[in-house]
């Protein structure tokens, strides 16, 4: 009895045939993200580039230009993911080796490009990291392709049914992943004897240079209004701010006067003596302000509400501060803290603890712009935090992308707020191709023996499910804002990939 063709669009399952589109699938999806996460630049306006010196770290021996071991294990581990992937993915020894010059032409183009973005680096040892991992993938997937032929185990392990659940365990890790950060944005991690420093760290290695004439804190994150009403009010001189839980700064009568539970009190500096004048606190030589004691009520409403705003009202000496140069923050030295505003060349860098974060409040944080500050120029600064999201204003204005937590791309944290539009978008972009190729691969196999439009439906279905759910857990149970874009990030991710798996995975037998 012959047996009836598929309807319609529909293939039919093979599964001999299926285990070479998965190979290929997942040689396509390594590759694609080791592109979108090596050519990430952390910053799109960080440290100039000297050729000299990112020409010698290229073979530079040291912890510095090397990196941590963790980090060459794990380039390595990808390239053997990558590797016997594409060993899988040929069936002959000739397509092997034009795999194994595709990888090796691939890691050496990564390195190359990395030369040329911002605080990215290339090094020898990452190459060849790469290359022993690729190589290593490549002999294993060989020796699996002949040890084990294809119908050894492609009928046991490759059915529908085996594809169905695993389609159904991605989109459960895809909703995973958009709320990882979703109950970690509270501020509960927060030390409460840490002291408020104006100026410098503890430790007097973070010195900023200029004047300040306004240092306020809030336990609520200041609206876009009122950022910029507060900006008026400190141009036409009202120094007080809009309603601070603690302030320093000077009063209409040109005198510094402090508001809150701790008076500030020098304990750096030989000329403390001059530190206050009628033009606000001058620093400019190092010098560290501290409260008398930890500012723990204020810790305590600014973690009871789980927000909290920094204004200050300043003028820079120098405009190559880095570190960042500590304008003021809460903390206990340079790798612990609550929170701290400081310069970055010519922009700002805020940094806030919570549990994504971690202890220094670096993973991610939020940079301006580089180029809002100019010495001697007196500048209005605002930086706020709300769960699952900071801002930055200068002079009443926006002066950052809104670093959102729970954004794509998924590698948060990366400068993303000092990308231009087009950067943000195309990473963005990527980071959606990224998420969605594993549903795309596995949905194409499990379902395209029915229909492909119903297949495609189906997928784009499960992936607005996710979105919605991560949307439901992030607002109503985790307290933070949901991010609306990533839905529409996810869904031309999911187009592509299904595009490209289509064309480029399909193998018969």
């Amino acid at each position: 009895m012959n047996q009836q063709s598929p309807p319609g669009d529909a293939i039919g399952f093979d599964p001999r045939a299926e285990r070479f589109s998965l190979s290929r699938a997942v040689f396509l999806f390594g590759v694609v993200f080791l592109l979108s996460y090596s050519l990430t630049p952390y910053s799109a306006a960080g440290k100039p580039i000297h050729w000299p010196q990112r020409i010698s770290r290229l073979v530079e021996i040291s912890p510095y230009a090397v990196g941590p071991v963790r980090d060459l294990v794990a380039h390595g581990l990808l390239l053997f993911i990558i590797g016997a992937a594409a060993g899988l993915s040929v069936r002959t020894t000739t397509g092997r080796w034009w795999m194994a010059g595709a990888i090796a032409l691939l890691t050496l183009g990564i390195e190359g490009v990395q030369l040329f973005l911002p605080d990215r680096h290339a090094h020898v040892f990452d190459i060849t990291a790469h290359w022993l991992g690729g190589g290593m993938g490549l002999a294993f997937g060989e020796a699996v392709h002949c040890r084990w032929p294809v119908a050894n185990w492609s009928d046991k392990w490759i059915t529908e049914r085996t594809c169905r659940w695993l389609f159904a365990a991605s989109l459960i890790g895809l909703t995973a992943l958009l709320n990882r950060n979703a109950g970690q944005q509270s501020l509960e991690s927060w030390d409460r004897a840490y002291p408020l420093l104006i100026g410098n760290e503890s430790t007097l290695d973070r010195p900023w240079l200029g004047r300040l004439r306004l240092v306020a804190i809030y336990d609520r994150a200041l609206s876009a209004k009122e950022v910029s009403r507060s900006f008026s009010a400190i141009e036409s001189g009202d120094r007080t701010g809009a309603g601070p839980c603690i302030a320093f700064g000077l009063d209409a009568s040109g005198r510094w006067t402090s508001w809150g539970e701790s008076e500030l009190i020098p304990s750096f500096g030989s000329d403390t003596d001059r530190l206050v004048t009628t033009d606000g606190l001058d620093f400019s030589s190092p010098r560290l302000l501290r409260t008398k004691s930890p500012p723990t009520e204020l810790v305590e409403r600014i973690v009871k509400h789980g927000a909290f705003s920094v204004e200050i009202y300043f003028s820079t000496d120098d405009l190559q501060q880095i570190g960042p140069a500590r304008i003021v923050s809460i903390s206990d030295g340079p790798v612990l803290r609550n929170f701290t505003l400081g310069q970055r060349w010519g922009g700002m860098e805020f940094r806030v603890r919570n549990g994504h974060t971690g202890r220094n409040g670096t993973l991610p944080r939020i940079f301006s712009r580089f180029d809002v500050l100019r010495e001697g120029r007196w500048t209005h600064a605002v930086a706020t935090y709300a769960p699952g999201v900071a801002r930055v204003f200068i002079d009443g204005l926006p002066a950052a992308r809104p670093l959102r937590y729970n954004a794509l791309p998924i590698v948060a944290g990366l400068g993303e707020a000092t990308w231009s539009d087009a950067t943000a978008y195309t990473y963005r972009l990527a980071a959606g191709v990224v998420v969605t190729f594993p549903l795309a691969a596995i949905g194409f196999v499990a379902f395209r023996w029915s229909s492909r439009t119903r297949a495609f439906a189906c997928l784009i279905a499960g992936i607005l499910l996710a979105v919605g759910i991560s949307w439901i857990l992030q607002w109503l149970v985790a307290g933070s804002t949901p991010v609306w874009e990533n839905a529409g990030w996810l869904v031309v991710g999911t187009t592509i990939c299904w595009a490209a798996v289509s064309r480029f995975c399909v193998e018969r037998a």
